[in-house]
């Protein structure tokens, strides 16, 4: 599952409640990898050394057993930045 958050706005926190997921990936663990583009992470354009693949900015784990909601949530996301979370089955 890929979700994107894009701030079109001013600087803001983006916070997603994502319900159900045990119905995609039943009750069990898994891993959610976030990753930052804005002025300072994953941009080409301001650092044309940068390679085309992203660095994930923060990794966390999940037990889907312990709740059937997640939030997904990222202080200060600047003017038109983006948080990207990529949820995959645990290894």
């Amino acid at each position: 599952v890929l979700i994107e958050a894009v701030n079109y706005g001013s600087s803001r926190t983006v916070s997603l409640t994502l319900k159900n997921l045990k119905e995609k990936f039943g009750a069990q663990k898994v891993s959610v990898n976030k990753y930052l583009l804005d002025k300072k992470h994953n941009n080409s354009l301001t650092d044309p050394k940068r390679s085309s693949k992203m660095e994930v900015f923060e990794t966390i784990s999940l037990d889907l057993s312990q709740s059937n909601d997640v939030v997904l949530k990222h202080g200060e996301v600047e003017r038109d930045g983006m948080v990207v979370w990529e949820i995959v089955k645990s290894k």
